[in-house]
């Protein structure tokens, strides 16, 4: 199982970040439409859990690669 994760993992971490990058890239054309401000600013923070997580384990897997 770690190996198959570990083949596809730095992909996913990719994906995640880009998708901060483009939820903060909406937050810029917001202007005042607070309430989707909000939303976004949700999303980002779920999605940077996200990514703290799939960096967490990363670090786990690319120990387990090397032993």
């Amino acid at each position: 199982m770690e190996q198959k994760e570990w083949e596809t993992i730095e992909d996913e971490i990719a994906e995640l970040e880009e998708k901060i990058s483009l939820l903060q890239e909406e937050m810029n054309h917001q202007g005042d439409n607070f309430t989707r401000l909000q939303e976004l600013q949700n999303d980002v923070s779920e999605t940077e859990a996200q990514l703290e997580e799939k960096m967490a384990r990363w670090e786990y897997l690319s120990e387990w690669v090397e032993d």
